[in-house]
């Protein structure tokens, strides 16, 4: 019978006995066959079953074979052929089980392709060897020319000399990686969960966001900065966040954008002064302002405030509160980069190439910046900038780009980064940083929101004669307060 190469593992074993099955070679006198037809359905049946037959030993056994000789000539469940025949040229095969005798004898299991058998091996044979240390179980061997012999039938001796011996693939050595990788994958699936835990128990370790120090502030250079909160008739929502906000320790001024027809009640105006005074820490005196208008626009939330004593601004929903070692984060980011938006809340225009309905662009909400990791707007609903934008965005802007936000009372923030972007050329940064809301749903969650959004993103792109908005993938995060970052 020709021989054939034998493909490692499980692919082998299908492959080999195929070829057997296919040619339905007899027993010769010259070569010994290697599996009877019914042997050959057996291993097709049970090769995914069986671990042995992927265990390192025997992967190392069958890539030596296929590299170095090729060929497999002889297997276990023909042995009773060799005791007629003579000597199996070849023989692979891993140790089952191996157990002294009382005279010394060696008894194992032996188990190829083909079965498995018990074998006795004669003690002379190990002493005189000096097999004792590598016939153990899980060794791989590739045995040639071994003389089999049989007091009765239930009993063969494989007298096996030095020379018989072509090479053994020890278990252990195979088992070192797979140990490595099992640590190591334990050791992922440790660092996991530790992370779980301090994600959802920050205090279990006393790293707790509101516990974190404060970022340093230079008041006599910086002056901290100023809080431009916009509300409309949601006045508990309004008090929650001033008495949150005049805790902080960066804050040093508060206006209040009113756009309401009444003028704010007196009793509201003492309860903001008190909290503002009561909060405030370190003996800071926090000055508060309404900003008054006459009539209800969305620009009102950028028009230029007067007298302003802070460059930075911190432009907030009324509705949004953030833990102070945040927002003192993000304002430690923003003096870092003064002429750039920085803020918690991404968002990104994405290239429209069939150009539908005629938009070149589409504005994209949360969910593209969650999957792309890229963004290039920062809404204005949680963000810091430079006071200079209101000036600009009050005096500079165009007219017709200012009555259309009024006119659609939508996308004042998308002006904004427009406006700051075109003036620097340069991406926002956003800030890691957990939201509470603590209001109902606005504007954003009305049926067409992101079409009325996509609308203004093309229209900006005409006023200003180009797509202003640079993209980004930089995430700012504090290290005091994650493992991962």
């Amino acid at each position: 019978m020709r021989p054939s190469r034998i493909i490692p593992c499980s692919a082998g074993v299908v492959q080999l006995a195929k070829l057997r099955k296919q040619r339905d070679v007899q027993l010769g006198m010259d070569e010994v066959v290697m599996y009877t037809q019914e042997c050959m359905k057996k291993v097709v049946e049970d090769v995914g079953e069986d671990e042995d037959f992927n265990s390192g030993s025997w992967v190392s056994v069958t890539n030596y074979v296929n590299a170095n000789v090729g060929t497999v000539s002889g297997c276990l469940g023909d042995f009773k052929n060799f005791l007629k025949k003579g000597k199996p040229k070849q023989v692979v095969a891993i140790v089952k089980s191996c157990s002294s005798k009382v005279l010394g004898d060696l008894t194992v299991s032996m188990k190829d392709l083909s079965s498995t058998i018990r074998e006795t091996i004669h003690h002379k044979v190990i002493g005189e060897g000096g097999y004792e240390k590598d016939i153990t179980v899980g060794v791989a061997l590739i045995l040639a020319n071994v003389s089999v012999s049989s007091l009765k039938p239930s009993m063969h001796y494989l007298n096996i000399t030095k020379k018989n011996v072509v090479k053994k693939f020890r278990q252990a050595a195979i088992s070192a990686v797979g140990s490595l990788k099992i640590k190591l994958l334990l050791l992922c699936c440790f660092l996991f969960a530790l992370f779980l835990l301090a994600s959802l128990t920050p205090s279990f370790f006393g790293w707790g966001q509101q516990s974190l120090p404060s970022a340093s502030i230079d008041r006599t250079s910086s002056k901290g900065y100023t809080l431009l909160i916009n509300t409309w008739k949601r006045y508990d929502l309004l008090k929650q966040s001033i008495s949150h906000y005049t805790s902080c320790p960066g804050l040093d001024s508060i206006h209040i954008v009113w756009s309401e027809p009444d003028p704010p009640s007196d009793s509201l105006v003492n309860f903001l002064n008190y909290a503002a005074k009561s909060n405030a820490k370190d003996g800071r005196h926090i000055e508060l302002a309404f900003d008054i208008n006459k009539e209800d626009s969305l620009n009102n939330r950028f028009k230029e405030i007067k007298n302003p004593i802070t460059d930075a601004v911190f432009s907030i929903d009324d509705d949004i509160i953030f833990s102070c070692s945040t927002v003192e984060f993000a304002y430690t980011v923003w003096r870092s980069a003064p002429d750039t938006m920085v803020g918690f809340v991404p968002r990104i225009h994405l290239i429209n190439p069939s150009k539908e309905n005629g938009y070149s662009y589409i504005y994209g909400g949360w969910w593209p910046v969650w999957w792309t990791g890229t963004y290039s707007m920062i809404l204005s609903k949680a963000s810091f900038f430079h006071r200079k934008y209101l000036r600009m965005y009050t005096n500079e802007m165009p007219a017709s780009l200012l009555e259309y936000v009024k006119r659609n009372r939508n996308c004042e923030d998308i002006a904004m980064s427009f406006l700051v972007a075109n003036a620097t050329d340069a991406p926002p940064i956003w800030v890691k940083g957990k939201i509470n809301e603590i209001g109902s749903t606005g504007i954003s969650s009305l049926g067409g929101h992101n079409i009325k959004r996509t609308e203004c993103v093309n229209r900006f792109v005409s006023e200003f004669g180009r797509m202003p908005l640079v993209p980004t993938t930089v995430k700012a995060v504090d290290s005091r307060g994650t493992w991962f970052w």
